[in-house]
């Protein structure tokens, strides 16, 4: 039986019910009702002062729902004076929610509640709304500990000079943790006038304050601190060490590459990982010879991090000491170290490098044929091609993308010339691949040509590289493929008729919808129905009864993107012989419905 609707008016009267429950299931039917519960907002007000604790917080929560900026007194008022910490609470979030920034100004005598969880969370609102008034209240509250870190966190989010000073004054604190935390806040308000009083701060017993300071110090970026930071890379803590090296290269002072250089051979890997990277930073020449020394590093990473400095420098004095760190027994050393070499753009390194495509290691092959695809430099064309015969993939694939990045007519005639000459089918399919990626139109008779090619692989390659070019010239050529005796091959040509498009390749598609491979016949389809010519209708009608269930759903699709009323019949009596519920016939549905709307 339906349960009756309870009059408001019932309702708004048992909110003085003298039974608890009742009141508080009140208010809770009231907020029920949003087209009727603004009768109830003076009431509600009213059981701010309720006795009870629960009906008291039902209160709270329910005026936040009326966003209505007249409960703020009463809010405010309930937050300073009531006995219960968390009511205190939930009135000061409460005041927050209805009023926006018009509660700010209430929020501040929270500040000075007993309680710190009051206290604390009024901190977090006036930091998070950046409410300016509540700096010198912020200030003052520093000497709270129970709420110090809070008050700093706001402080900085408030971004107000003002407590750059009283800040300063709590580096000199006895707590360990107030120091760090208040030179961490230094640090991100930015202001140079704390410099000197973290430069004192590198010297504290503590080693977590002294490496808060140095990263302080890298914020603030001022050259006085460099030649304190300097001096840091001597402690005897490699964790002051590894941050000293670290806010070196960010100062960007030329001063310190000297002490930069020394720490490369400082006995903790971190520090030498810092000082090979900040060297990269400052960008100065005296670091090369070092940092080649330094490729030979008995950490990895450090390798890795000194290679990335190289890269930066582009200094051609590395290149003789990258050559030798391609053989790095890291693989992410020997990729960073090629990019170095390519970057650098330093011919020196060409003749080099083509001699290491000859490696016996493939992976130096591989990327000795990277980095001559970056240098770009057409000595390196003609063995590039010679390194397509590979039969590592890894390094055929690298010379492919490295001769790709060749794009000039010089290159392109010595690929038409091995197209047609090169014994090698790994090396004429290769040089297919990169034409088919040059645009140069040029390209187009030598790869028609190569459709003829005794290899399965190359025909395919070079139907590819046609199909890019968009040529249609060879459209005949291609067509004559699909009766090629190797499936891939007919695949490769159906799908590049169908890229190429035009109504001369709807005859040879249509013919393709009786290849024996399945996978030929469903690409047919799917072409001819992207083809949109009402020349297929027919024959794709036809194809509705292959044998193959992918074929027919092609063709099923195809129809439905032709659009063509003739279809309606023939799908009509698939769906009758195709299991109910089945993703089939829900296709075919699919389609009717489309056709029908046509």
């Amino acid at each position: 039986m339906k349960q009756l609707r309870v009059p408001f008016a019932t309702l708004l009267t048992q909110l003085s019910d003298p039974d608890n429950q009742v009141r508080r299931q009140a208010i809770i039917h009231i907020m029920r009702r949003p087209s009727e519960r603004e009768q109830a907002f003076a009431s509600l007000l009213m059981l701010l002062d309720d006795p009870d604790e629960k009906v008291c917080k039902a209160a709270i929560k329910a005026l936040e729902k009326f966003w209505n900026a007249q409960a703020l007194p009463e809010l405010a008022r309930l937050m300073t004076q009531h006995r219960l910490a968390r009511i205190r609470l939930l009135a000061l979030k409460t005041l927050v929610a209805v009023g926006h920034r018009h509660a700010l100004p209430y929020v501040l005598a929270a500040l000075h509640d007993p309680r710190t969880s009051v206290r604390g969370a009024a901190i977090d609102i006036v930091g998070e709304r950046k409410y300016k008034p509540s700096v010198p209240m912020l200030i003052a509250l520093l000497d709270d500990q129970s709420v110090r870190w809070k008050t700093i966190q706001a402080l900085v989010r408030l971004e107000d000079k003002r407590a750059v000073d009283p800040l300063i004054v709590l580096l000199s604190n006895a707590d360990a943790h107030t120091r760090q935390v208040a030179a961490k806040a230094l640090g991100e308000l930015g202001d140079r006038c704390a410099v000197d009083a973290l430069i004192t701060l590198l010297r504290d017993i503590n080693l977590f304050v002294r490496y808060t300071a140095i990263e302080a110090l890298r914020m603030l970026g001022d050259p006085q601190a460099v030649e304190p930071l300097i001096a840091a890379l001597s402690s005897t803590e490699s964790y002051v060490r590894d941050r000293a090296a670290n806010a070196l290269g960010s100062l960007d002072d030329r001063r310190a590459v000297d002490s930069l250089i020394a720490a490369l051979d400082d006995s903790a890997q971190d520090v030498r990982w810092e000082a090979a990277k900040a060297l990269g930073a400052l960008g100065d020449p005296r670091a090369v010879d070092p940092l080649i020394a330094a490729l030979t590093d008995a950490s990895p990473s450090v390798r890795w991090r000194v290679a990335e400095a190289l890269r930066k420098l582009k200094d051609s004095r590395a290149t003789e000491g990258l050559l030798v760190a391609l053989a790095d027994a890291d693989s992410g050393v020997r990729g960073k170290v090629s990019e170095a070499l390519g970057m650098s753009g330093d011919p020196q390194a060409v003749e080099p490098l083509i001699v290491l495509l000859n490696s016996t290691d493939l992976h130096i092959r591989a990327l000795a044929a990277q980095v001559l695809g970056m240098l770009g430099d057409k000595r390196a064309v003609a063995p590039l091609i010679v390194a397509l015969a590979d039969e590592e993939w890894f390094v055929h694939s690298s010379a492919t993308q490295a001769l790709r990045q060749m794009k000039d007519e010089q290159t392109t005639g010595l690929l038409i010339a091995e197209l047609n000459s090169n014994p090698s089918r790994n090396v004429r399919s290769g040089v297919a691949w990169v034409l088919g990626l040059q645009d140069d139109k040029q390209a187009v008779n030598p790869l028609i040509a190569a459709l003829a090619d005794g290899d399965a692989w190359v025909r395919q390659q070079a139907i590819e590289a046609l199909e890019r070019l968009g040529d249609l010239r060879a459209l005949e050529p291609i067509s004559a493929l699909l009766t090629d005796i190797h499936v891939k091959v007919r695949q490769q040509a159906v799908q590049a008729l169908g890229t190429l498009g035009g109504p001369r390749v709807v005859d040879p598609l249509i013919a393709a919808l009786s290849d024996e491979d399945q996978n030929v016949c469903g690409q047919a389809a799917q072409a001819l129905g992207t083809l949109g010519d009402p020349r297929a209708v027919d024959p794709l009608i036809a194809a509705l009864v292959d044998a193959d269930g992918r074929v027919r759903l092609h063709t099923v699709e195809a129809l439905r993107k032709l659009g063509d009323e003739r279809a309606v019949r023939p799908l009509r009596a698939l769906v009758r012989g195709t299991a109910s519920g089945s993703w089939a016939r829900e296709q075919l549905t699919q389609a009717l419905q489309q056709l029908s709307k046509a």
